[in-house]
């Protein structure tokens, strides 16, 4: 790689196929300095152009790699304990495609059972491979309005109705942090020849955390790891990874990520998610993890003992914070959304997301110890802030409310991007058939898919217009 190498000959090799002559290829700027001439606030760019290369000699190959991208890759697969690691620069949503792909051409016209939390790149991936969803409802939490992880009993409800299904698709762990039953699942799953499909974007680092389930320790068949939320690479880079004895066979994984990758891999993302992979597998990253991993739980031991109308969620994962004003009797709940406005405009503390009546703050590998401290300040602060308590009934619902009951499915996935459409304006919606994807992101989970009767309730969560199968009607 370029920007971090793995071993003094490799950067030596890697140098010397940049060299100093010069660059008659692509890209445009030629490695030289050219950003500041356009603007100086672009000039900070400059410090990327000498890295920003294509497949010379030497610097290998990510559609077919044979030299220092397989051995990086061969690396990162030791270390998760993978058979096979594919870099992916067109991010976890690529990933997750390419499975899909892969198991389209590997057991053609079978259903898959689908975690109906799952990401929007997954119906995505789903439409690309004409694969059809079961979708099966994760259990939620009443409480804080929150999805919880998939278990095997509802697993086992769908596949009674559907026996012919040929895989299982699902995040571990959800957007929040909350892990799904993986090695009951992995092992349900392998008992009735189910090829196992695991969403790990915001788990990238579990496999290396004492206590965390990992998916590729449990058996699954293909993991998908988007290492730039949590393990500090560039946006944009991921890695899937095939489970040792996976269904989905290396090339036709690779022949499938080659039909979506880009022909154009930037090597200075390549070089940021080796960088951060790497670290975090070394000495030195180990300790930081572990330091960073007892920051946190300092953190947890405070919140819990020392604020007073903050309240955090008790079984989130390592990384991530989830909290909310504690409710009390007789008021009002105080929403996300104003405790999100709180903690951003008055205590400078920029939250990951609103989810459901709390606040999501990713606690990521880079936070150092003035970080904690400074969280603890704006926390300290926030939990005083004069927030409205005036009785009354609830507020906005919640994101995650859409997900209590599966929608009338009217048409298959399929057979809804072959109908005609039409665009109507919100207050026209209800009952009819939704002919596209509504998915804000984050958390990227679908309020509805291309096929369902769009309900009352999906209103609140939907644009003010909306693409619906035209002549479809109640």
């Amino acid at each position: 790689m370029v920007a971090f190498p793995i071993n003094d000959a490799l950067y030596n090799e890697t140098r010397s196929a940049l060299g100093t002559g010069l660059r008659c290829h692509v890209p445009g700027h030629g490695g030289q300095p050219w950003f500041g001439t356009i603007s100086d606030r672009l000039a900070w760019l400059d410090t990327l152009t000498p890295f920003d290369t294509t497949e010379l000699p030497g610097l290998d190959t990510l559609s077919d790699p044979a030299g220092i991208i397989l051995e990086s890759q061969t690396l990162v697969a030791q270390t998760y304990g993978a058979a096979h690691s594919f870099y992916l620069v067109n991010g976890a949503s690529a990933g997750l495609h390419a499975s899909l792909l892969a198991l389209s051409w590997l057991k053609p016209n079978q259903p898959v059972l689908v975690a109906r939390n799952a990401h929007r790149a997954v119906i995505a991936g789903l439409l690309l491979a004409r694969l059809e969803p079961i979708w099966v409802l994760p259990s939620y939490d009443e409480d804080w309005h929150l999805w919880d992880g998939l278990t095997v009993d509802a697993l086992e409800a769908a596949f009674r109705q559907h026996p012919h299904a040929s895989a299982i698709v699902l995040p571990h762990p959800t957007y929040e942090g909350r892990p799904a039953d993986i090695q009951r699942i992995a092992s349900w799953a392998k008992a009735h020849s189910l090829v196992v499909i695991v969403d790990e974007a915001h788990g990238t680092l579990w496999p290396l955390i004492d206590g965390c389930p990992s998916a590729l320790q449990a058996g699954a068949d293909v993991v998908v790891h988007s290492a730039h939320k949590s393990a500090g690479s560039l946006t944009q880079t991921a890695v899937l990874h095939l489970g040792p004895g996976s269904a989905l066979p290396k090339q036709t994984v690779a022949q499938a990520l080659n039909l979506l990758h880009t022909s154009s891999p930037s090597y200075p993302l390549l070089a940021s998610l080796e960088a951060a992979l790497l670290y975090w597998a070394s000495a030195t990253g180990r300790q930081q993890l572990n330091h960073h991993m007892q920051r946190i739980h300092e953190l947890e031991q405070w919140i819990d003992h020392t604020l007073t109308t903050l309240e955090r969620h008790q079984h989130t994962g390592p990384l991530q914070c989830l909290l909310r004003v504690k409710p009390q009797p007789g008021q009002r709940i105080v929403e996300g959304q104003t405790l999100a406005e709180a903690m951003e405009e008055c205590y400078g503390l920029r939250y990951e997301a609103v989810s459901g009546m709390g606040v999501l703050l990713l606690l990521h590998g880079a936070f150092t110890d003035a970080c904690f401290d400074r969280l603890k300040t704006g926390l300290a602060a926030c939990q005083t802030h004069p927030f409205e308590t005036a009785p009354s009934a609830t507020g906005t619902p919640a994101y995650s409310d859409n997900l209590q009951h599966l929608p009338e499915q009217v048409l298959s996935l399929a057979d809804s991007q072959q109908k005609p459409t039409e665009v109507l304006p919100k207050h026209e919606l209800a009952g009819r058939c939704a002919a596209q994807v509504y998915a804000p992101c984050p958390p990227g989970i679908a309020v509805v898919v291309p096929g369902e009767r769009i309900e009352a309730g999906h209103l609140p969560w939907l644009p003010d217009s909306f693409s619906v199968i035209k002549g479809e009607a109640p």
